[in-house]
């Protein structure tokens, strides 16, 4: 299993350079040169998010202990919206 990022500025800089290996290998294989190994994919980091009992979403949370009464909190794979 892929190992998981621990912030999204890290998970978009793996993935940024795992992107650039596999154009440089694509260059590669046109001219028949031996390709690269590509690093490791990424899992994308856990965000703590708090929805209320009935389902309502509150929001993202800095930590898990922020959680407002009565909450619920799910962890969820963070996205560039969600930092």
């Amino acid at each position: 299993m892929p190992a998981r990022a621990p912030t999204h500025s890290a998970y978009s800089a793996r993935m940024h350079e795992r992107a650039e290996a596999v154009r440089r290998n694509a260059s590669k294989r046109v001219r028949g040169l031996p390709v690269e190994p590509l690093p490791d994919k990424l899992l994308p980091p856990l965000w703590p998010v708090a929805y209320q009992a009935d389902g309502t979403y509150e929001g993202v949370l800095q930590a898990a202990d922020e959680c407002p009464a009565g909450c619920v909190i799910h962890w969820e794979a963070a996205t560039r919206d969600s930092v």
